[in-house]
């Protein structure tokens, strides 16, 4: 029999139950997993501040890039190609800072991707002439490149090619619209080849006025050399031949 005065004590408290086969479990917090990106990011800073703790050590002071130094360097590139010039990333990088070779040689190795899509992004930039065309003719897309390069040198790389891709893209357009009019041209001729002797007369007219000789402008219209003449001729002295 139990007494008294643990009775309560017994049937107040709840049963507890413990799992001898179980094994010990942790938390969900010391089960997670660290982010790969982010120790390769810590190990990246880690190894940057070592490097530059280093350079220091022996009295070299690290360069540090600004916003502006970028954008200085993609003007430069924008305002080359703007003159026709598509330089390569040395050769404008060195346009940037002609009395700064180490400096140019520095920025073109930077990897700071953040840094440098601010500087693509800024207004200098994207409202330039050559970066608003290449927009309407390649589109955002394929601009966007720029700013996924491994480096800032390989970033201006793209740059040139996204530029001669747009210079032959507008080329090749251009040769198509007129090769299309030259169709359209050709298509409205042999029309008026057909047509009644006052619509053949407004052709040859309008195609001497583009400066087309009398000999073109019968092959063009499948008529004899004489009676293109014929349609050249003053009304009075046509009056007279006839």
């Amino acid at each position: 029999m139990i007494p008294q005065h643990l009775q309560e004590t017994v049937s107040s408290a709840p049963p507890q139950f413990v799992c001898i086969d179980c094994a010990p479990t942790q938390s969900h917090a010391e089960n997670r997993q660290p982010n790969p990106f982010s120790l390769h990011a810590q190990r990246v800073q880690a190894a940057n501040n070592e490097l530059q703790q280093n350079l220091r050590d022996k009295g070299i002071e690290p360069r540090r890039h600004t916003i502006n130094d970028f954008e200085h360097v993609i003007l430069t590139q924008l305002n080359l190609q703007l003159e026709g010039q598509n330089l390569t990333p040395t050769e404008v990088l060195r346009a940037a800072f002609p009395a700064d070779s180490g400096k140019a040689e520095s920025i073109g190795k930077s990897a700071y991707h953040q840094l440098w899509r601010r500087a693509y992004a800024s207004p200098r930039i994207a409202g330039h002439t050559v970066v608003l065309h290449m927009l309407k003719v390649i589109g955002q897309r394929d601009m966007n490149l720029r700013s996924g390069a491994r480096t800032f040198a390989h970033s201006l790389s793209v740059g040139a090619l996204l530029f001669k891709l747009t210079v032959e893209t507008h080329a090749s357009k251009e040769w198509k619209d007129n090769l299309d009019q030259t169709k359209q041209r050709y298509h409205a001729l042999d029309q008026l080849a057909e047509a009644p002797p006052a619509s053949k007369r407004a052709a040859i007219r309008a195609l001497r006025a583009e400066g087309r000789g009398r000999t073109e402008i019968a092959q063009l219209l499948g008529m004899k050399l004489d009676n293109v003449n014929y349609y050249l001729r003053p009304r009075t002295e046509r009056k007279a031949v006839m």
